[in-house]
């Protein structure tokens, strides 16, 4: 078998896969399901592969494949609680995806590179993860399904791109693009926030966003029409009126003052709160089919209206 080529930050390894452990159904779809999300709490690749009941099985795989380095686990520091585990791919469990299951990895980093982050750092994706997980809960009768997800690890080799008027680059990242089958497809772009923007700097985010939609660059890269924007909290309430304050005037002053409440430009921008990491769980049904998001303005008849994420 010829050796491919894997990318690990500046260094590129030929490495031929040899098996070290008999990889069985159970254990290929945690591999595959690490493969999309890049990292998992064990308790979130349970909800990922699983169901609670099997969480005592999906945890013993876990430990045989990091025992036979295919996965690597460490342990998440944490304020409150007890500290969970993380699981990312060891250099066994890419080499099969890539050499048994034929996949191409577009994107790896090495478990010391992982480890080697902080925790406040990867709160970020793997709370973005536990929004994408539940996406994929919703349950059949809802008629709604994940078709794909795209991570922004991939996004960042190739970032929306748009020129404002003054002919200055602009590049936008998204956090994560949710394809949803409803049946007809609806496409939700994701900015999981943790507080973490000044204000300046969430001001000039919301902009960049709404310029690459409305000039056509995310239609262009996604073959999408219509999108959903929506900004995900999980600190509080008082962060989303943060949020939904900053958008206001950003929409104010990309229309000179002239919002409609009722105006696709309004109501492209959702804005709701989920559990953090270690909190309850996120109820998908509530989460994207029920009325619980809010556009920046409400119309004055609708006060603290709230909205579906996905219109069946």
């Amino acid at each position: 078998m010829k050796a491919r080529l894997i990318f690990s930050r500046e260094t590129y390894v030929g490495r031929v896969y040899k098996p070290t452990l008999p990889i069985t159904p159970a254990l290929d779809k945690i591999l595959f399901t690490l493969s999309g999300y890049h990292l998992l709490t064990e308790d979130l690749v349970v909800s990922a592969v699983g169901s609670p009941g099997s969480a005592s099985t999906v945890k013993a795989n876990i430990k045989k494949l990091v025992e036979a380095s295919y996965l690597y686990r460490f342990p998440l520091a944490t304020i409150a609680g007890r500290s969970p585990f993380v699981c990312v791919l060891a250099d066994q469990g890419m080499k099969y995806l890539r050499d048994e299951r034929g996949l191409e990895i577009a994107f790896y980093k090495h478990p010391s590179e992982w480890k080697a982050m902080s925790s406040n750092w990867l709160m970020h994706p793997l709370e973005l993860n536990k929004f994408i997980i539940a996406a994929h809960h919703l349950p059949d009768q809802s008629d709604v399904r994940v078709a794909s997800f795209e991570h922004d690890y991939l996004i960042k080799s190739n970032p929306l791109v748009y020129l404002d008027e003054k002919g200055k680059a602009h590049g936008v990242i998204a956090d994560a693009i949710i394809n949803f089958a409803v049946p007809k497809r609806r496409v939700v772009w994701v900015e999981l926030e943790r507080d973490s923007h000044s204000k300046k700097a969430f001001g000039e985010k919301f902009t960049n966003i709404y310029w690459i939609i409305a000039k056509g660059i995310f239609e262009n890269r996604y073959h999408a029409e219509l999108v959903k924007v929506c900004f995900v909290s999980t600190v509080d309430d008082e962060h989303i009126a943060w949020m939904r304050m900053i958008a206001r005037q950003a929409l104010h002053d990309i229309t000179q003052g002239h919002v409609n409440p009722i105006s696709y430009r309004n109501r492209l921008f959702h804005f709701a709160c989920v559990p953090p990491l270690q909190g309850e769980e996120i109820k998908p049904l509530g989460t994207f089919i029920e009325p619980y998001w809010m556009h920046p303005y409400d119309l004055e008849c609708e006060k603290g209206m709230r909205y579906p994420l996905i219109e069946l």
